[in-house]
């Protein structure tokens, strides 16, 4: 009859054997996994980036300007965007700093 004792020492062979026949390589190739932050990085890098329009300045109705008609007429010049993109601006009214009235 067996012993515990050569029964456990049998279970850890045959547990080492399995271990050691076994290797990562037994299986289908697969490809090495991508970092998501490396995938995230190629992307924002294949984007070209957008550049801000550039400043311009208000030629009627100058800042800070007195004795202004009710019903002014605003002129600016003519804004460009190094892009090319579209250029659309809101102009707020009011006396405060920061008006809210469009």
């Amino acid at each position: 009859m067996k012993t515990p004792t050569t029964f456990f020492i049998v279970l850890l062979l045959g547990i080492f054997l399995l271990n050691t026949s076994c290797s990562k390589e037994d299986g289908p190739n697969a490809p090495e996994p991508v970092a998501k932050e490396e995938t995230i990085k190629e992307e924002i890098e294949e984007e070209p980036a957008n550049n801000p329009p550039d400043s311009f300045n208000l030629i009627g109705v100058i800042d800070g300007v007195t004795d202004v008609d009710v019903y002014p007429t605003f002129s600016w010049e003519e804004a460009t965007d190094p892009d090319g993109d579209t250029i659309t601006y809101n102009l707020y009214l009011g006396r405060e700093e920061d008006p809210t009235q469009l």
